[in-house]
Formats: structure tokens, C-alpha cells, sequence
């Protein structure tokens, strides 16, 4: 538990100085970590006690991810179209764009799925949150992005206490195993 508070801990650290709240926003914000984590608890619902495949739980979430996804879409982004727009599209592969974003959002749920089949919901988001410590870490070590030594530190709190969670989980498996192989 101190492990992923750590980690959360490093997360905000790192976001020191980039908050721009306001009351719309904030309330975005959490009704979609609300809404998250009930879908990630459902979800270990459905692999874990009611022992669904993985392709078996897509079947069946992913209709209704389909219809709020489509008509998020259609409130937020139907209004900017122009009625050239599908005729003719503003980039020239168009429909391979939709195609291969339609084929990539798959496969995260897929593998997402598969994480939390394999782990549970805890071990994904820190999984989230390490990934997008990487990309950051990664851009200032390749393309020279800017961060402020406050938000460096944040983000290495968060991939230390990532491996630190890793590792604690490891050794509790492997006590485990060995108790049982005891008996």
C-alpha cells in the first residue's frame, strides 16, 4: 500500500505547477476516475469470479463502450464537421486512420484485459502511471523536452516506487509458493 501512495505521491509532484482547475474541469475529472474504476472493478469481476475469457469480456463490454464512446463523439465532435468533411476528408487515408485506430483501441483493451486477468486492477493503473512517467522521462533523454527538476524528481518517485510495488509484489508470490510446496 505505501508502495502505490509513493507512486501517487511522485505523480502529483510531477504535475506541481501544471493544474489548471476549474469547476468544469475538476468535476470532469473525477467523474472519470469514478467511472474508471468501477468499469476496472467490473471488469475484474468478470475475469476473475466469473471466470470469462478475455475475448468473452470484450463481447460483452464493449457494445456499451461503443454507444458512450459514439455519443460522446457525436455531442463534442459532430458540431466541428463540415458536411464535405466524410465525402471528402481532410486527410487522405482516412478511413485507414479510423481502421487502424479502431484495430489499436482493440488491442489495449485486449492486452488491458489480460493485465488484469493475470494481476488485478492495482497492478494496471500503476502500470498507467509508469507508462506515462516513461514517455515523459523518454522525451527529455531523446528529443531534449523541458522539465522542471521538481517534476523530474516526481517522476523518477513514481518509476522507483513502480519497481519497489513490483518487487514487493514478486517476493509475496514467491513466499506464497513456497509455504504451500511446505505443506
Amino acid at each position: 500500500v505505501l508502495a502505490v501512495l509513493a507512486s501517487c505521491v511522485g505523480t502529483t509532484i510531477a504535475s506541481a505547477g501544471e493544474v489548471h482547475a476549474s469547476p468544469v474541469g475538476l468535476l470532469i475529472f473525477f467523474s472519470s476516475m469514478y467511472f474508471e474504476a468501477t468499469r476496472l472493478i467490473l471488469t475484474q469481476k468478470l475475469l476473475g469470479q466469473y471466470k470469462m475469457h478475455v475475448v468473452e469480456a470484450l463481447l460483452y463490454i464493449s457494445p456499451a463502450t461503443f454507444v458512450f464512446t459514439a455519443a460522446a463523439a457525436a455531442t463534442i465532435e459532430l458540431p466541428r464537421f463540415k458536411p464535405g468533411d466524410i465525402r471528402n476528408p481532410p486527410i487522405e487515408p482516412f478511413w485507414v486512420g479510423i481502421g487502424l485506430t479502431c484495430l489499436l483501441g482493440c488491442l489495449i483493451n485486449l492486452s488491458s484485459f489480460l493485465v488484469i486477468q493475470r494481476t488485478n486492477v492495482v497492478m494496471l493503473k500503476l502500470l498507467s502511471i509508469s507508462r506515462n512517467a516513461g514517455v515523459v522521462v523518454s522525451g527529455v533523454v531523446l528529443f531534449g523536452e523541458v522539465i522542471s527538476p521538481i517534476q523530474a524528481c516526481g517522476y523518477v518517485i513514481t518509476l522507483i516506487f513502480f519497481v519497489v510495488y513490483n518487487y514487493l509484489q514478486i517476493t509475496a508470490a514467491q513466499a506464497a509458493a513456497r509455504a504451500t510446496a511446505a505443506r
